[in-house]
């Protein structure tokens, strides 16, 4: 997520002057004292902020909740300019942090009227069983969130591989079949392992 965050933020600084200063007063009106949390989270914020007086020290679930509600605030004012895409790959080797603040992406008070946020997440899902964090925060969010879908992924037919290749190497269906087929048994169909197998011959 600060990942994500950096690159957002690269975007807003390259902003001309007077939409750079029309944002940071949009976003100060609307995290109002609450600001500096997202310095705290992510000190590029600083850049974008300004210097801001630090916060209070609260308990470690008050702090929390704060951040949360904060980092809602902070999206549902952003995605009223553009929508915002964040994309998550190898959610099975995520932290705590960011497996317990997907659901509150996903939903609370501050983003009931949000529908310009997507966030979308990949994982592998044999790396996983249901007791995995990354399993019980997908739940969560698929029990509280009636816009969550799931998509299974498929391994990829040799017809499919054959078209990969096809526009790889520009050539006709027949010329890369039969590397097709052997792409295919050497990986299953696998997107991952054709693409790594492609790379090494």
């Amino acid at each position: 997520l600060k990942q994500a965050f950096s690159g957002w933020i690269q975007y807003a600084l390259s902003l001309s002057d007077s939409a750079l200063i029309s944002l940071r007063q949009e976003l100060t009106d609307c995290l109002g004292n609450n600001a500096p949390v997202l310095i705290d989270f992510l000190e590029s914020f600083k850049f974008l902020l300004g210097d801001l007086e630090a916060l209070p020290t609260l308990g470690a679930q008050e702090t929390q909740n704060r951040f949360h509600l904060t980092l809602q605030r902070f999206i549902q004012e952003i995605t009223l300019h553009r929508p915002l895409v964040i994309f998550i790959d190898d959610l099975q080797w995520a932290d705590r942090g960011t497996l317990n603040l997907l659901p509150h992406l996903m939903h609370g008070e501050a983003l009931d009227s949000v529908s310009r946020l997507l966030l979308l997440v990949a994982y592998r899902d044999n790396e996983v069983d249901q007791a995995h964090p990354a399993s019980l925060a997908l739940q969560h969010i698929e029990d509280h969130s009636p816009n969550a879908s799931s998509l299974t992924l498929r391994p990829l037919t040799i017809a499919q591989v054959n078209q990969l290749l096809v526009d790889a190497l520009h050539q006709t269906a027949e010329a890369t079949l039969a590397l097709a087929e052997l792409v295919h048994h050497k990986t299953d169909g696998n997107p991952f392992f054709v693409n790594e197998f492609l790379k090494t011959l």
